[in-house]
């Protein structure tokens, strides 16, 4: 299961996730995720704090994810990853194709400067 909430400040919209992305899973983040690049916002920020599960289906959405806001011109960023799931991002080296920050430096750079 997973729990998607979201807020918009300053242009910038945060989805806080919560659960497990993987196959059964996808298709609502695929959806809620569409519904708020189609808003173009500046910066797509998901929180991934909460998430505690992430397979190849999981990954797979979001490298389409990452791909589609580039096309788009939005910025996404991926912050407070989970330490297993960040270390599966630098052994796939995912971290090269993605923004990711901790939390403290995603509110720092983005939500008090810009």
């Amino acid at each position: 299961m997973l729990t998607i909430t979201s807020e918009t400040k300053n242009d910038i919209v945060i989805m806080h996730m919560k659960g497990e992305l993987d196959i059964d899973t996808t298709h609502d983040f695929k959806t809620a995720v569409n519904a708020k690049i189609a808003s173009k916002p500046r910066t797509l920020a998901l929180n991934m704090a909460g998430v505690t599960y992430l397979d190849s289906s999981g990954i797979g959405a979001l490298v389409k994810l990452n791909k589609d806001t580039h096309a788009g011109g939005i910025e996404l960023i991926l912050f407070d990853l989970e330490d297993g799931i960040r270390n599966m991002f630098k052994l796939s080296r995912l971290e090269t194709i993605f923004t990711i920050m901790s939390s403290a430096q995603f509110f720092e750079q983005y939500l008090t400067t810009k």
